[in-house]
């Protein structure tokens, strides 16, 4: 882990409270990022977000975002994410849900998916991919779109590419939350175990947006 506070390419609207980088080479950068938006500096308000920036001719271009709005609701993510990761749901030729009300790229072949929430305007789901044309893989990917103009288009996206990434990921997100919570977090009745059960229990059902009785 390296903090590089102050120095992390986001949007000159944001002020860096606090980071810690999750990988970097010569060509990727993955980090999670404490700010603040700069002309909302008089209020105690951060935002949390993980980023991923591709370097493209010496410039660090972001390619993914995923607001972390909370401790508690990182940990649904997380529980959605390390299911996908670890079982097999089967044929999806069986499934109840339908591929393609998902507004993902034609380019991608969805093995499972499960909504998170969904209202008018917000969408958040998690979806296994098993394959990129031609190619088989094995990602899960935590997709936020929003409504417009009669369409959903993506504003939020994180993606996992394997099982041993995501256990030293998810280590350090985990516990720089833990060290950054919040006085209302660190008091939430939020229970991880009970969340885990329910999101256990809503997979089985394999329908895409069904809400649990």
């Amino acid at each position: 882990m390296v903090s590089d506070t102050g120095r992390y390419p986001v949007s000159d609207a944001l002020r860096v409270v606090d980071g810690e980088t999750i990988y970097r080479t010569d060509d990727w950068w993955k980090a999670l990022v404490s700010y603040q938006y700069e002309d909302r500096q008089d209020s105690d308000s951060v935002n949390r977000a993980v980023y991923l920036w591709h370097n493209d001719d010496g410039e660090w271009k972001r390619k993914q975002k995923y607001l972390v709005r909370s401790r508690d609701t990182w940990i649904t993510d997380r529980e959605y994410i390390e299911e996908f990761l670890s079982t097999d749901s089967g044929d999806p030729a069986s499934y109840d849900f339908d591929e393609s009300s998902l507004p993902v790229s034609d380019y991608l072949t969805v093995g499972d998916a499960a909504t998170v929430f969904k209202t008018e305007d917000w969408w958040k789901a998690v979806v296994r991919i098993d394959g990129k044309g031609d190619w088989t893989t094995r990602e899960v990917v935590v997709y936020v779109w929003q409504a417009s103009e009669g369409e959903w288009r993506r504003r939020q996206k994180y993606g996992i590419k394997s099982q041993s990434d995501w256990e030293e990921e998810a280590e350090i997100i985990s516990k720089y939350l833990e060290e950054q919570s919040t006085p209302e977090e660190s008091e939430s009745t939020f229970d991880p175990d009970k969340a885990k059960e329910e999101i256990q229990r809503k997979l089985r059902r394999q329908h895409l947006g069904e809400t649990l009785e």
